[in-house]
């Protein structure tokens, strides 16, 4: 991850860091003419010093540059009225302590080729559960008793679940000391052989809204940690424009 901010900060920043450079180091400058403009013994102690002093200015000036201009890997808001607080930060969202979201199409299908590691979900199952498919489905299927009646069976499907559950159903998986929240957004559909995702803004919106009456319910007021839930193979097309 350092590896990957520094490359991104020297092929992406780099006209930002000039931009702090020239600034800090026009700054450092102005405060050491303007002071010798006015005394001749401090422009005698800057003329017998001054390759020590630009070396010194050029390296502040650089380590300015290169702190102000390096990308921001977190960033916090709290809101005290609802006593929450929110972080944005880059990570590993498998590799966090605390209870975890990820996404799923609507047959909470865990029966697919895993060796990729495209998704979360395919990473999860084999990260965190060392690709034990029929444990999955069974500690899905005990979280969704009592919710067989709003599912409809797809004889079609070829293979894998046959249940397709609506937008926003979440199945809860213990996992360590920790809970999955597995949240259905996106809509599978076949073509032939072939699968693919279906969603858009109403859907994320109507999924994120049984999600969080999910952990409004499960999540006993402990952190949690959610992926940019869409932008993925959800195919959600939304700009922050």
């Amino acid at each position: 991850m350092r590896k990957l901010k520094w490359n991104y900060l020297f092929t992406t920043n780099y006209l930002l860091i000039g931009k702090y450079f020239h600034l800090a180091f026009g700054t450092i400058w102005l405060l050491i003419e303007c002071p010798s403009a006015l005394s001749s013994k401090l422009e005698d102690l800057i003329d017998k010093g001054e390759l020590f002093i630009l070396a010194a200015a050029l390296v502040v000036s650089f380590a300015f540059a290169i702190f102000k201009a390096f990308s921001r890997t977190s960033y916090t808001k709290k809101f005290k009225s609802a006593q929450t607080s929110i972080s944005l930060k880059v990570g590993d969202l498998l590799a966090e302590k605390e209870d975890i979201v990820i996404g799923s199409s609507d047959f909470f299908d865990f029966n697919y080729n895993r060796t990729i590691g495209v998704s979360l979900k395919s990473q999860m199952i084999s990260r965190l559960f060392d690709n034990d498919i029929n444990y999955i489905n069974n500690i899905v299927q005990q979280s969704l008793v009592g919710l067989e009646n709003i599912a409809e069976l797809d004889q079609l499907k070829p293979s894998g679940n046959k249940l397709r559950y609506p937008i926003g159903t979440v199945a809860v998986l213990p996992q360590a000391n920790r809970r999955i929240f597995v949240v259905i957004l996106t809509k599978l559909k076949f073509i032939g052989n072939d699968k693919h995702t279906q969603s858009d803004h109403l859907i994320l919106n109507q999924a994120l809204i049984g999600l969080w009456e999910k952990i409004k319910v499960e999540g006993r007021k402990k952190k949690f940690s959610v992926p940019v839930l869409g932008a993925g193979l959800a195919n959600v097309n939304l700009s922050l424009l």
